[in-house]
């Protein structure tokens, strides 16, 4: 699940299921104020994707490797609304089955990055569905359910962090200069998170912050 701001002022929050459910929910009162996933495709992850300071979409990967835009702020599941959806061509042509999305907030706009189980990381234009740059390649060990998250630092810095749930290994992807960092962990992942300028790493026995920030 995760929570998206509506240009009406509210935060809802946004739960999916394995069997297609994708509902809006209002927190302050429980009761359910929409659905989205007009297709009824069964949902692997979902991520909230800012496009401006009250407006958020929802990116969802479905267990076909398919990904889909949806804009809450619509009422009616089969209008897009702000949403764009992905160049079906450019996902073809990079043989790319999205398993999980993130946000990339760069000091200019908001990027959406999708990873895929071999270890891939794309960036897409979220205004045209375009592909964007070259994008991460698959390494040694990338295989798995990827797990992305992505923050960007004092100074404008844009940082992608990726790694497989289960896995012991981070990469850390800078975009603008193609540099990518390792960070080998003793604990097996579950998740990642960002706190002001450190990663928080869930583990399967805790959590763990790492800071982002160079020394």
């Amino acid at each position: 699940m995760c929570t998206a701001t509506v240009p009406d002022g509210r935060t809802l929050l946004v739960t999916a299921t394995p069997k297609g459910a994708v509902r809006l929910w209002d927190p302050d009162t429980g009761e359910c104020v929409g659905r989205l996933n007009p297709y009824g495709s069964p949902i692997q992850s979902i991520a909230a994707i800012p496009i401006s300071a009250g407006h958020t979409l929802i990116a969802a990967a479905d267990t076909a490797g398919r990904l889909h835009v949806w804009d809450p702020a619509v009422d009616d599941p089969w209008e897009p609304g702000a949403a764009v959806q992905l160049s079906a061509r450019a996902l073809a042509d990079a043989d790319h089955r999205v398993a999980a999305a993130a946000a990339v907030p760069t000091p200019d706009r908001t990027m959406l990055a999708t990873g895929d189980n071999q270890g891939v990381v794309m960036l897409w234009d979220l205004a045209t569905g375009a592909p964007i740059g070259d994008g991460l390649p698959a390494s040694t060990g990338t295989g798995g359910l990827p797990v992305i998250t992505a923050t960007t630092l004092h100074g404008g810095r844009t940082v992608l962090v990726t790694g497989t749930r289960h896995g012991h290994r981070l990469r850390v992807w800078e975009p603008e200069t193609g540099a990518v960092g390792h960070i080998a962990l003793d604990v097996a992942l579950t998740c990642l998170a960002i706190a002001g300028p450190d990663l928080i790493v869930g583990h399967d026995r805790g959590i763990l912050s790492l800071p982002l920030t160079r020394r």
